[in-house]
Parts: structure tokens; C-alpha cells; sequence
């Protein structure tokens, strides 16, 4: 069994309302979670964030250090395995963003660039479930 699965991908924006618009009548859904700085909406299996590029700015998230405006995220069981990704990373030579860290929401989130520069965040965020 993996400890580990893709559970969205983040997109930075300049106009959210505009591209709520547009994906959810390309996909003919509707957002299943939002704000005014971020929706989520579902394709399948994977969920899409969607978020103001300026909200990203402002939270630190470090998408502008990757190439690009988009994030992949893995959500995980546990902050041990979190810590077992730091680890794997680094005998990787991968570029550490932000070593684990624990937010005050009570997850536990690294970030890293692969060796194309491709952002990604390992997360384990107790109020997100993994489903087998």
C-alpha cells in the first residue's frame, strides 16, 4: 500500500472570477470549495485548486521559486512520512524550498523543486482524507 497519492494541483491566477467561469462550465461543474482568493473544483480523481496569484504571494507558497505558476501537491498519512520524503529528497540533490514545517491548522508541509524546477508540496493535513 502507498502512503502517498497526488491530491491537487494548485494553479496561480491573475483572474480568478474569470477563470471560475471558464472551468466550471468547461467541465460542467461547480466549485466544492471557495473563498475569494481560491476555488477547488473535481476532474476525476484529481482536484484543481485554483488560487489569486497574489493570495499565493502573500501565504509564502513558494510557486514563484519553480518555473511557472502551478504547484503539484501529495498529500500523505502521516508527518513521519512527510519527514521520510525530506530525507529521500535531499540523498536526491533535489532543491529543499521549505524544510518541513507545522502550520498552525495542524498540518505538516514541505516544498521542493524536482531537477526540471517543477514546485511540488508534500503535505500531511489531518483535515484531508486519503482514501484507498
Amino acid at each position: 500500500m502507498q502512503n502517498f497519492y497526488l491530491s491537487y494541483i494548485t494553479i496561480g491566477v491573475t483572474d480568478l472570477e474569470a477563470l471560475k467561469y471558464f472551468y466550471c462550465r468547461l467541465f460542467h461543474t461547480k466549485p466544492f470549495k471557495e473563498t475569494d482568493q481560491y476555488f477547488f473544483i473535481k476532474i476525476g480523481n484529481i482536484n484543481l485548486a485554483f488560487c489569486a496569484w497574489d493570495y499565493l504571494q502573500n501565504k509564502q507558497i513558494p510557486l514563484a521559486k519553480g518555473n511557472g505558476k502551478g504547484l503539484l501537491s501529495i498529500n500523505v498519512w502521516d508527518e513521519p512520512s512527510v519527514d521520510n520524503m525530506h530525507e529521500a529528497l535531499k540523498h536526491l540533490n533535489a532543491t529543499i524550498i521549505q524544510a518541513p514545517e507545522r502550520l498552525s491548522n495542524n498540518c505538516y508541509r514541505l516544498y521542493f523543486m524536482d531537477i526540471e524546477n517543477n514546485s511540488w508540496e508534500i503535505i500531511y493535513n489531518p483535515a484531508f482524507s486519503i482514501t484507498e
